[in-house]
């Protein structure tokens, strides 16, 4: 049996987590792309 099994609040932790991560590197890609094109 694994330590510290997966309940329910550690799965919101993560997914909590991972959807952060996620949202982090979408922003930084639209800002990338958006710095990317040229201004007027």
């Amino acid at each position: 049996m694994p330590p510290c099994p997966p309940t329910r609040r550690n799965i919101l932790k993560i997914s909590i987590h991972m959807m952060e991560k996620s949202m982090k590197f979408y922003g930084t890609r639209r800002k990338l792309s958006f710095l990317g094109q040229p201004s007027n």
